[in-house]
This record gives structure tokens, sequence and C-alpha cells, in this order.
């Protein structure tokens, strides 16, 4: 009986101090995989930090960074040192994470040269911002674009069969920051819907209103929002059903935008009910607001509508001073979250004081 007590106490001991465990990440650009030096300094810069999840960018704007058969524009990339990086981070004991851009796929506003980037396939989902003809952040593509969904989906089965990956990080799963925006494909998908083309309404509003009514307007750009917000939701569905049918114990997580009635209504992130559907095993929010209150504020609202055991929160490095990042990694550690995780490697690679003086600092 003794016996059967004292194993059950371990086994509740046990299960708090996997509950409770308290992730360090940061986040490591592509540009750290362009050369061998630079790859074989990411687990022992990582390791000073005491990191124990590195989330590590293997596809940006349309193209990838690992050596890729893939039919797709890629880096070249030290293959040995890139799975020498894989040996030492699971001899340290550090979670890979591969971090995908998915929907934002290109930044320039002359296109790509390469006939294999996605932007040739995926022609009619590109997002166009209502009276203009290129997004200020670059070229975005419908959520739902087959193409792209298919690309992401060979990308995260190529990178389980190379390496072993710990988990996959969704960035840029969203839209774009302008408020008004359409695509072919979307257009298309909301009028087979709701009889509707939305271009209608959100390119002339005062026109639409006056041959229809005030009611029809309200409709369609509540509906519209709506059916934004669902699309994105179901390339998340569809992204978590093929990761778990690979293997069900590979973590999903999706960066997000840190305000969530923000990240639900302008940029159509409802990650609330990501959470609650487990459509993602944690978010990352992106609470990079150098204003402290704005920082607070959001964790505050995060704790309403979320589960902060499944939130990392990220925190930026380029734009407060040294005591302002180590006091927010203290706050962060005081808290119920399940972690911080830094923005970025490569920045903190190129201010060596400022990385001593967090490295000094972290608990």
């Amino acid at each position: 009986m003794k016996l059967l007590i004292k194993l059950l106490f371990f086994i509740l001991f046990l299960n708090e101090l996997l509950f409770s465990q308290f992730d360090r990440g940061i986040w490591v650009v592509r540009d750290a995989l362009t050369s061998k030096e630079s790859i074989q300094k990411i687990i022992k810069n990582a390791k000073a930090l005491k990191t124990n999840k590195i989330f590590i960018q293997f596809r940006a704007l349309g193209k990838v960074y690992y050596p890729s058969k893939l039919d797709i524009p890629k880096a070249d990339i030290d293959s040995i040192v890139l799975g020498e990086f894989f040996k030492q981070a699971k001899e340290n004991n550090i979670e890979v994470h591969a971090w995908l851009n998915t929907c934002y796929i290109w930044s320039n506003k002359s296109l790509p040269t390469m006939d294999s980037h996605i932007i040739f396939k995926s022609k009619s989902s590109i997002i166009e911002p209502i009276n203009s003809t290129l997004s200020a952040e670059g070229y975005f593509l419908h959520p739902n674009d087959t193409a792209n969904i298919t690309e992401v989906k060979s990308i995260i089965k190529e990178l389980l069969d190379l390496y072993p990956i710990s988990g996959i990080h969704l960035d840029y799963f969203r839209y774009p920051k302008e408020e008004l925006h359409t695509s072919k494909l979307g257009r298309t998908e909301y009028q087979i819907k709701y009889s509707f083309d939305p271009l209608d309404a959100l390119q002339n509003p005062e026109r639409f209103i006056k041959e229809r009514n005030y009611s029809s307007y309200m409709y369609l750009q509540n509906s519209y929002t709506d059916f934004l917000r669902d699309e994105l939701t179901a390339a998340l569905t569809d992204i978590n059903h093929y990761v778990k049918s690979l293997n069900p114990a590979l973590n999903i997580s999706v960066a997000v935008k840190p305000n969530p009635i923000r990240a639900k209504h302008r940029f159509y992130q409802d990650w609330a009910k990501w959470l609650d559907l487990n459509l993602c095993d944690f978010i990352v929010l992106m609470n990079y607001n150098p204003e402290l209150s704005n920082f607070v504020s959001n964790l505050e609202m995060t704790k309403l509508n979320s589960d902060t055991q499944r939130t990392i929160v990220g925190i930026a490095t380029y734009n407060i001073s040294e005591n302002e990042i180590t006091s927010r990694l203290t706050m962060i550690e005081n808290s119920e979250y399940k972690g911080y995780a830094l923005f970025s490697y490569n920045y903190l690679q190129q201010k060596k004081n400022l990385f001593n003086h967090i490295k000094m600092n972290v608990n």
C-alpha cells in the first residue's frame, strides 16, 4: 500500500513537472543557414541562452532553405552541416521546429525570375488590396490556394523524411495588413456561396448601398469577413490533419498577432478558436510592441481569451533597451505562460553586447 501511494505521488509529481516546463525559444532567420560557420554556431549560442526550442526558417518568400529535391526555388545549403546541426540539437535536448512562411510569398514589385516559384502557379489567388495592385507588405496568397497548400505539405513531408523535426511552425499565416482586399479565387468562392461579388461593395460602397440598400451592404461586409476568417481556419485544419497523419506527436504552432481582437477582425486569425479546436498545439504571440503598457495589455487580453499554458510569448530584441528585454523575460518567467521566444537569433548575433547581457540574465 505504501509503495502504491509513493508511486501515485511520483506520477503526480512527474505530471506537474511536465506541465510546468518553461520553454525558452528563439527564431533563427534563414540568413543563419547560408554558411557552414553560421550553422555551426546556432546550437552553441542557443545553449548559452538556455534555449530548448529553435524555430528555424526553412521557407520564406516562396524559397526553401534546406537541400530539397522538390521542384521549387531553393538556397544552396550545406546538407552535411545541417544534418550535424540536427544531431547536436538532439544531443542537447533542443527541439527544432520548422518555421514556414505560408501565405506571404514574395516581397518585390518585380516578379521572381524562377519559373518554379509558387506565384506563377497561383496567380488567381494573389490577394490585391482595393485600389492598389500590391500590398505594402508584398504578395500574399489566399490561404486555401490548392497549389500553395500542396507545396507546404510537400515541404513538411520532405523535412520529416530528412530530419528529426519536433514541430511545424506556421508564420505569415494570415491576410495582409490592408483592411480591404480581394483575390480572384476568394471572390469566386464567395460568390458561389453568397451570390454577391464582394468587390462591388468594397470598391464603391456608396453606389452599392444606393443600388441595393444598407442592410445588403452590412450583410455582405459581415459575411465576407466571416468567409475570410473561415478560409484561414479551413487551411489550418487541412494542414493539421495532414501533419497529424504523418506523425500525431508532431507539434503545430502558429505565429499570431498578439491582440486577440485585432488578430481576429483585422488579420482573420481566430487563434482562440484554433486552440479550442486543437488545430494547433500552441501559439506564439508576436508581442513586439516597444511600449510596455501595450505589451502588458496584450498579455492581459490573451489571458481572457486563451490558454496561457499553450501560449509562448514572442519578445522583440531590436526595438527596446537591454534592461527592458530582460525585464520582459523575467515577467514571463514569473507568469503562467508556457514560455517566451526571442526575435531574433540573427539580430542578437549582430549585437554581441546585447547577446551577452541576455545570457547573463537568463535564469
